[in-house]
């Protein structure tokens, strides 16, 4: 019996989820929504790699897949870079220029009234029915008291956040700046609206101005790449400032990084921030100290021994493409993907019968690589 655990899942907000389902979207589109998930947010990542043909996967026909990714695309839902196989989702949904539902925009149904029912007590009795049911065992412990189901401020403070709290919210120095505007009923003035905004735009200004303006990052992006960042790569970068509180010039660092290991593309940019997203980095001393214990660990005396699992790939590879790899190369392999898949591959490899055993290899690596972002990530 199926029995999922939540060690492993993919991190997607109730808000987003709201906002998901009162907009319309066809069960194609919603299919593809959900890989991109998967492969992104599934790995703690912004952006999935996904070819188009990789959307059958998901029941879509090879004929309807780029008609839909232009459509999301266009409808500002999601950011598709063709070219490259990078497509992630924009979860700015004030943004989307897609239609709501009908009962969203009639208010025929209030959403409030659906999850404030979640609040509600279930009996035991209906509890052990349900387990009965899902052949599991009775748990009690999602019963809620009856005091919770009349208190109005609990539940309205728990579905909306704290009466004098915003919605969306932008957190830098543990202080919060609204996105869209909330008021009290008694502030509804149009003038008290404007001069509100003004102020917010105003502190969101100030804050840029003390973490560098974000307009190095295109003028970087430039000069080490000798060509022009598209809107795709901006928003893609600029999102590590606004979401993951990274300095711009940890940005413009990672460019420079990817410009000095020869680097052309932007994958190997976003894969130095999310390796530094892992390890909180948020301004430039920060990535300063990443890049030296970096350098450091391979430096290490131990950068040419061999883990178990590397020379056991080794040893595989040795046995069957007759090709002598050394620990590096089994490292690096294994940061793309699990050993098992790479033991699948190298079966393919040889379905294709490659004339010598540097032919097989090469494909074997170029087999490995496409499977990027599919495990652990090659940081």
């Amino acid at each position: 019996m199926a029995n999922p655990q939540p060690d492993e899942y993919t991190r997607l907000s109730n808000e987003l989820l709201e906002a998901i389902m009162k907009s319309q979207f066809s069960k194609r589109q919603l299919n593809i929504l959900f890989l991109i998930w998967r492969c992104s947010y599934g790995f703690g990542k912004k952006v999935a790699r996904l070819k188009k043909s990789d959307f059958q996967a998901v029941g879509v026909y090879p004929g309807d897949i780029k008609k839909e990714l232009n459509y999301l695309n266009e409808t500002k839902v999601i950011v598709w870079d063709e070219e490259d196989d990078l497509v992630a989702f924009n979860k700015d949904y004030d943004r989307w220029r897609i239609s709501l539902s009908r009962s969203a925009v009639n208010g025929k149904i209030d959403f409030s009234e659906i999850l404030k029912k979640q609040f509600e007590k279930l009996s035991e009795t209906l509890n052990s029915d349900i387990s009965k049911i899902l052949n599991l065992p009775v748990d009690n412990s999602d019963v809620v008291s009856e005091t919770l189901k009349n208190d109005e401020d609990k539940f309205s403070e728990i579905l909306n956040g704290p009466k004098e709290g915003v919605s969306k919210t932008l957190t830098k120095s543990d202080q919060k700046v609204s996105k869209t505007l909330t008021t009290d009923s008694s502030e509804t003035s149009g003038d008290t609206v404007h001069k509100e905004r003004k102020e917010i735009i105003k502190e969101i200004k100030n804050k840029e101005d003390d973490h560098h303006d974000l307009g190095i990052i295109p003028i970087t992006y430039e000069k080490v790449f000798s060509r022009m960042i598209s809107s795709f790569q901006f928003e893609l970068l600029r999102a590590y400032v606004e979401d993951d509180e990274m300095d711009p010039t940890v940005v413009v660092r990672a460019i420079q990084i990817a410009g000095e290991n020869g680097a052309s593309s932007i994958k190997y940019v976003t894969s130095v921030l999310d390796d530094w997203r892992g390890k909180r980095v948020k301004t430039l001393e920060d990535a300063e100290k990443a890049i030296r214990e970096y350098e450091l660990s391979r430096a290490s005396p131990n950068k040419n021994r061999a883990s178990p699992e590397e020379q056991k790939l080794i040893e595989l590879v040795k046995d069957k493409l007759n090709y002598e790899m050394a620990p590096e190369g089994a490292r690096k392999l294994l940061y793309y993907t699990s050993f098992d898949v790479i033991e699948k591959k190298i079966a393919e490899v040889l379905k294709q019968k490659p004339s010598n055993r540097k032919q097989s290899f090469y494909w074997l690596k170029s087999a490995v690589e496409k499977t990027h972002g599919l495990h652990k990530g090659y940081r």
